[in-house]
């Protein structure tokens, strides 16, 4: 490897973009195990070679107006960053022209991500397309995208971040797509926000006031609620009266390792009533947060010949990985079901459905070691 990094830095007839090109398309290689330890110095200046030319044969079609909008974006798609300044201009002239396709822009601006974050006049302009509403959706993307790397930049100014999050701060609460809204809350929740967490909290206690959908805003708080008994109990309301199906599965999800909500957790997998989608969930969540006793939750489900046929499925399928576990973790476990679970596998091996019949019939193979 150390022989490859200097093979690249070899070379100062190098334009410094084709050496940044040049390097990340060996750490590419590299990792995705396309250039051996043992590759020799031509096969390897050969590939080199191959992809400069690729490159510069790009970089006229991104700053050819004529091309389609397809085209140019992929001419540039390996280029991780421009460095020389003339191709920096011209890059940052296709991001502020108004007139060329969205597509374009965004992909452009990634490209002098690191120009805007140190230019006060370019960054300024990078909000402006993040919170105006009016700005092409790609571009706007992007530039959320380009602006949550300077937050979350330890280098990044603190006054400069504030203002990067009073704007993340605007979106988030008042715009008028939602997506944008979800996006800016994303960002704002990942950097660890206080007030962005507040505000979710209040929507889901207080619907009106929510800025993003429940689903979404108990996703987000999922990551962030750091054992907070308020946030647990809040999510757990919306688990037993929940707006929407989706919001239920989130709940379920968030807290699955929240004991005091296991007991209603448990009473949506037994539901004959409810959703398919909410039951399953709540069954891949009790597998994965107790232990020996779900099989005794998890059998009648089995064995209920009206349950959804793919939360039967789940439920064997659960157990089975269970016993496989076991005689992992045990090698004196015999290569067999356990005799309660034998006892359920057989039962089912007549059921009507023949797709739990043929589960159940893979579960004893896999547990048996049979051929």
């Amino acid at each position: 490897m150390l022989r490859i990094f200097k093979l690249t830095n070899c070379d100062t007839r190098m334009n410094p973009i084709i050496k940044i090109i040049s390097l990340s398309f060996v750490m590419t290689l590299w990792f995705s195990g396309l250039l051996s330890a043992q590759i020799t110095k031509e096969e390897y200046r050969t590939q080199l070679e191959a992809y400069q030319k690729a490159s510069n044969e790009g970089l006229p079609v991104f700053f050819d107006k004529s091309q389609p909008a397809d085209k140019r974006v992929a001419a540039i798609k390996n280029i991780e960053i421009f460095q020389d300044k003339e191709q920096v201009k011209r890059c940052l002239d296709i991001v502020k022209d108004g007139s060329q396709p969205d597509a374009v822009r965004a992909a452009a601006i990634f490209k002098v991500r690191h120009h805007i974050h140190h230019k006060d006049e370019l960054r300024n302009q990078a909000l402006q397309w993040v919170e105006k509403p009016y700005t092409p959706p790609k571009l706007r993307q992007a530039s959320m995208d380009v602006m949550q790397m300077f937050v979350f930049k330890t280098q990044t100014p603190e006054d400069k971040r504030k203002e990067a999050l009073d704007v993340f701060r605007r979106v988030a609460t008042t715009d008028s797509q939602a997506k944008f809204r979800e996006r800016a809350m994303y960002i704002l929740t990942n950097y660890g926000d206080p007030e962005a967490r507040r505000i979710l909290g209040n929507g889901l206690r207080n619907p009106s006031e929510a800025v993003i959908a429940p689903n979404k805003a108990i996703n987000l708080l999922a990551g962030i609620i750091d054992d907070s008994e308020y946030y647990y109990t809040l999510i757990q309301d919306i688990l037993n009266n929940p707006p929407s199906e989706a919001a239920q599965i989130e709940a379920i999800r968030a807290l699955g390792n929240y004991e005091p909500a296991r007991d209603d957790i448990l009473k949506i997998l037994e539901n004959k009533s409810g959703s398919t989608s909410s039951r399953v969930t709540a069954l891949t969540s009790l597998n994965a947060s107790i232990g020996d006793s779900f099989f005794d939750l998890v059998k009648p489900v089995i064995l209920d010949e009206d349950a959804p046929e793919e939360l039967r499925i789940r439920g064997l399928q659960a157990q089975m990985y269970r016993e496989l576990e076991w005689e992992i973790k045990s090698p004196s476990i015999l290569p067999a079901p356990s005799p309660a679970f034998n006892k359920v596998i057989e039962k089912v091996k007549g059921s009507p459905s023949e797709n739990v019949r043929k589960t159940a019939r893979q579960c004893a193979k896999k547990l048996r070691k049979e051929n």
